[in-house]
């Protein structure tokens, strides 16, 4: 049936409204003989979704080997990552599929070997005749589990933990999610840092880096990877997992708002907290009342969403710094501050230049104050919504709201029909566009 789509003329890249074409289709449900007809036909094997996916993605992600294994022959692009950075490697490492991952692997050095352009040497920045025999690329480490087994990896010195991870599941059969890797007792993260930054030191001297292998229940690392996914799913965890640290802490580095399903303890982890607000600002909600007056973390969950502000203790509602970082975000932020900075003219300022309305939340004065709303109107002319009655009659305020920033709609909403005309027929002469 495909073939004889193709051969009427089909357009063998179009796609559905999602993004997905016939190729990605057959490659994610595993349609090897579909694949190798639409890759002969010349599909683009590296066309993406939106979101970045590819077909070569969706067959790693399902364990498909033999569907990667014709698209890798027809020469799919394995480097191709998504916006956080995952190849279609990553993608088969995250999800078990350890035969894809050997394939991915292999078809990566033979491209690197014999082209010099494969993802290995991109990834590296390394000529890569350099990346086999070069030692100042290297480092070795050395992996044991409780039971006593071990195992020593030549590593680049660049690969970050998770990287290890998925050698090691070569190794020992072991997926990367079920892998808890320990540098003495600091259990180390698998994005956070470089092999020869976490062991400066090991780099140094040459030595071998000593590593422990605990290995996670398979509940456990199905939930990590449900939880990279919808982290919001934690929801429908069990109560012992929502107070497991790891298990929480997947669930807020995807999605801050994950903290509200964790345990009233982890509520008052100071880094699990400062993870879900470097996430998602609103989190600051979920967090214990301590957290809530704590500078650091509201610091960070303002300046990621500058409405947390509500939620942070009443002292650091007064925290000039603490605001200031608030309404640069957001200026309508300005409505959680204290009473005090709503009447800093400095403050209401930085609000008002972010949005012109934050001036509605000022102080009475401020609102009422000529010279300050003048500087108001000049910044951002909505700001003339929230001036004074008396304010909004002022032809002079009106004409500046309008001539310098052109916002005729705060105009319509907060001025007189008269000086509504003057200012229209300002901008019309001085547009060279004749009078109103």
């Amino acid at each position: 049936m495909v073939r004889l789509f193709l051969e009427a003329g089909a357009d063998k890249d179009k796609a559905d409204p999602d993004g997905d074409t016939a190729l990605m289709m057959a490659s994610e449900h595993g349609h090897m003989e579909v694949v190798r007809l639409l890759c002969e036909a010349g599909a683009d094997k590296d066309k993406a979704r939106p979101d970045g996916v590819t077909a070569l993605m969706l067959a790693s992600h399902d364990g498909h080997l033999e569907v990667v294994r014709v698209l890798c022959e027809a020469g799919a692009d394995k480097a191709v990552a998504l916006p956080d950075g995952s190849t279609a490697l990553n993608v088969a490492a995250l999800y078990g599929h350890l035969e894809v991952v050997r394939l991915l692997g292999d078809a990566g050095r033979q491209e690197t070997n014999q082209t010099g352009k494969g993802p290995l040497a991109k990834r590296l920045k390394l000529d890569p005749s350099l990346v086999q025999s070069c030692p100042e690329a290297t480092m070795r480490v050395s992996v044991r589990t409780l039971a006593g087994s071990s195992c020593e990896i030549i590593a680049q010195r660049d690969w970050t933990c998770y990287d290890l991870k998925i050698k090691i599941a070569e190794h020992w059969r072991v997926p990367p999610e079920q892998q808890r890797l320990f540098d003495g007792s600091m259990l180390l993260q698998d994005e956070a840092l470089t092999l020869s930054a976490l062991f400066p030191s090991s780099v140094e001297a040459e030595v071998p880096v000593a590593l422990s292998l605990l290995i996670r229940s398979h509940e456990v690392a199905s939930w990590l990877r449900t939880l990279r996914v919808i982290p919001l799913s934690l929801k429908h965890a069990s109560d012992e997992l929502k107070a497991d640290r790891e298990v929480v802490m997947e669930a807020v580095k995807n999605d801050g708002g994950a903290l509200q399903y964790a345990s009233e303890e982890l509520k008052g982890d100071r880094d699990i907290v400062m993870m879900a607000v470097n996430s998602y600002g609103g989190a600051l909600q979920y967090a214990s009342e301590q957290l809530k007056a704590d500078r650091d973390v509201v610091m960070e969950a303002v300046k990621n969403k500058g409405i947390a502000l509500e939620y942070a203790s009443e002292e650091l509602k007064g925290d000039r710094a603490v605001v200031t970082r608030a309404v640069n975000q957001y200026g309508c932020a300005l409505e959680f501050a204290s009473e005090e900075l709503k009447a800093d003219k400095a403050v209401v300022m930085e609000a008002v230049k972010i949005t012109g309305t934050a001036l509605e939340y000022a102080s009475e004065a401020l609102k009422s104050d000529r010279d300050f709303v003048m500087e108001a109107v000049k910044i951002n002319g909505f700001a003339l919504v929230a001036a004074s009655e008396e304010l909004k009659a002022d032809k002079a305020v009106v004409m500046e709201a309008v001539k310098n920033t052109c916002l005729l709609l705060a105009c319509r909403r907060g001025a007189t029909s008269r000086n509504l005309q003057v200012a229209l027929r300002l901008v019309s002469k001085s547009a060279h566009l004749g009078s109103v």
